[in-house]
């Protein structure tokens, strides 16, 4: 294909020429007023865009951080209970009058060890002292002498 140049490309008037292909390139091209506008209302978004996002950034941090705390919290918890070998647990635990003795024992039911003893209070041995026939009222049946 062969085309004559407009006037206006500063070519002599009567070359001729052959298109080779056309493009696209990325060229420096002067603004308009309206495009300027434009460009300066979305440079504006930008920078609340970029604000906003450093504070949802900044509250996903905390987050993290206080997670990252309680799990360092946990690991810390557990290489105590590991050192020791041992942790503090709920256990089942019977409080038995002796009556012979006068003392009470508080026995762990999962091992069957006396974990504390003390002698009678007032009230407790006065609800053992034979009284007659007839049992106290409030009083619980002994229990079997087991410590």
């Amino acid at each position: 294909m062969t085309d004559t140049p407009p006037e206006t490309l500063d070519a002599p008037p009567a070359t001729t020429f052959e298109i080779l292909r056309r493009m696209s390139r990325s060229l420096s091209a002067r603004l308009t007023d309206d495009e300027i506008g434009q460009r300066g209302r979305d440079l504006a978004r930008a920078w609340q865009d970029i604000a906003s996002e450093e504070v949802r950034q900044d509250g996903l941090k905390k987050e993290m951080k206080a997670r990252l705390s309680g799990l360092s919290s946990e690991a810390a918890r557990l290489a105590t209970i590991v050192s020791r070998g041992e942790e503090l647990r709920d256990v089942d635990v019977e409080v038995r009058a002796v009556i012979p003795a006068g003392v009470v024992h508080e026995i762990r039911m999962d091992t069957g060890e006396i974990i504390h003893s003390r002698p009678f209070t007032d009230t407790e041995r006065q609800r053992h002292l034979p009284l007659g026939d007839a049992p106290m009222a409030d009083a619980a049946p002994p229990a079997s002498p087991q410590a």
